[in-house]
């Protein structure tokens, strides 16, 4: 049976620990924030540019900024579920099998559950 002083230590130290938990969750989780939106700028960057010449069609054709950014996010928003479905059929596919480009690769599932090996 735990005493009165056993349960008051007890719960200073489970204080001080959620405390430090806490402090390193903030920054770990501040780190993976910052780069989130890197990625996410970076990605957005190289979408736009690799799409330079037809906004540059587009421009010169008359159309204004805000049309074709509604249409870059239309377009993307009408693709997506296309993008969705072909990544669930390739997991219901793929999920459990062992896929190998090396000579001998069986095919048979793996041995651990989940697992895709490419």
């Amino acid at each position: 049976m735990l005493t009165r002083i056993h349960r008051v230590q007890r719960a200073e130290e489970s204080r001080t620990v959620g405390t430090v938990l806490a402090i390193v969750g903030l920054r770990v989780g501040s780190i993976m924030g910052i780069g989130a939106l890197f990625g996410a700028l970076n990605t957005m960057y190289s979408a736009v540019s690799t799409r330079a010449v037809e906004i540059a069609t587009l421009r010169a054709l008359g159309f204004g900024a805000l049309p074709i950014v509604t249409s870059v996010l239309t377009e993307a928003m009408l693709l997506a579920p296309a993008r969705r479905d072909r990544r669930i059929f390739g997991w219901l596919f793929f999920n459990g099998h062992t896929v190998s480009s090396a000579a001998g690769g069986s095919g048979r599932p793996a041995n651990r559950a989940f697992s895709v090996c490419t």
